[in-house]
């Protein structure tokens, strides 16, 4: 998960998922994102914020949100957090 306002990251593990025709729905250990084509809405577990999400046609991802993917790629403790199950 990208936190926008300092651009760190947080590692999310996937729990459990459950698929419908109409909505997606995917457990973490952060919290639960429900969502659709058009629109989702991640719930945080921690505090239940809500944080409503909205699918738009993005053909450039925006510079400072791919350096901070990529240097949590390289970052030397994200391949201890990996999980591999």
């Amino acid at each position: 998960m990208l936190q926008k306002t300092d651009m760190s990251i947080k590692s999310m593990s996937l729990k459990s998922r459950d698929d419908s025709y109409e909505v997606q729905e995917r457990y973490f250990n952060l919290g639960y994102l429900k969502y659709n084509p058009k629109e989702g809405v991640f719930i945080e577990m921690a505090n239940a914020g809500q944080h409503p999400l909205q699918t738009r046609n993005c053909e450039v991802i925006p510079t400072p949100y791919l350096h901070a993917v990529q240097n949590y790629f390289i970052d030397p403790q994200y391949s201890e957090n990996i999980n591999f199950r």
